[in-house]
């Protein structure tokens, strides 16, 4: 299990954050010696406002972990110090195998100074992986080689960003009121399906079977989410029951 701690400080440097890998079994009280091991960020007094996660194992057993830092600034390595007027280009690091005794990773920046590359991360079937940089509306999906397709979304740029994947490969980006699957390359014939702006918007985004769940987090009570039929062009308004007090919407995280 991993979990991420976007603003914890890490020898003096603020908000630096961190991702806690567990093993497996813990933490439980049978488990409550082993500690969790941390993969520390580097993005000193760059504020990582997220700290996006994803793990997979890839085709041979290796357990792979992506971890996104958005906001970690473009101004050298190691410790990144905020100083010179840097943006927040953005960073996205893959642990390759999580249970090895020490960690081997690759550390991927942002090209532009303000695209914040790394704000959603997600694993990919065929070794695969995909990360939005969403300030600049762009979606990059790789491959072990480097980029395999870029899809931009120009009037997206500056919105919040979201992925979800499918049991059978398919790709769902949400930017604000827009949203796009991508579908395997070896689906020959079948085009990317354009989702239309929903009510109370298109992010965040998660696959429920072959449809799509979005939240609402924007929203005033009633509390429900929207659940879209790509194969239809349908949706359907979901209440949420249990909210209470001065809740603003719901389904800012989805899964």
């Amino acid at each position: 299990m991993a979990v991420g701690a976007p603003l914890e400080e890490e020898r003096g440097a603020r908000a630096a954050g961190a991702v806690y890998v567990f093993p497996e079994g813990g933490p439980t009280p049978a488990a409550s010696a082993r500690r969790p091991r941390a993969y520390r960020a580097t993005a000193k007094w760059a504020t990582v406002s997220a700290t996006p996660w994803r793990s997979a194992p890839l085709p041979d057993g290796r357990l792979r972990l992506l971890v996104g830092a958005p906001d970690e600034r473009k101004d050298g390595t190691g410790q990144q110090l905020g100083r010179g007027g840097a943006g927040h280009a953005g960073s996205v690091t893959l642990i390759d195998e999580v249970r090895a005794e020490r960690y081997q990773a690759l550390k991927f920046d942002g090209a532009s100074e303000e695209c914040a590359y790394g704000a959603a991360v997600a694993h990919l079937p065929g070794d695969r992986w995909a990360v939005t940089a969403p300030r600049c509306g762009t979606l990059q999906v790789n491959g072990t080689s480097g980029p395999v397709r870029t899809v931009s979304c120009q009037a997206c740029a500056g919105s919040l960003s979201a992925l979800a994947v499918s049991p059978d490969g398919r790709l769902a980006v949400a930017w604000g009121d827009s949203a796009v699957v991508l579908v395997p390359d070896d689906e020959e014939g079948v085009r990317d399906q354009v989702v239309p702006t929903l009510p109370g918007g298109n992010w965040p985004v998660a696959f429920y079977g072959s449809k799509l769940v979005f939240g609402r987090p924007r929203d005033t009570p009633p509390l429900t989410v929207t659940v879209h039929d790509p194969a239809t062009g349908t949706a359907e308004e979901v209440a949420i029951e249990g909210g209470t007090g001065d809740v603003e919407g719901v389904g800012e995280a989805l899964g």
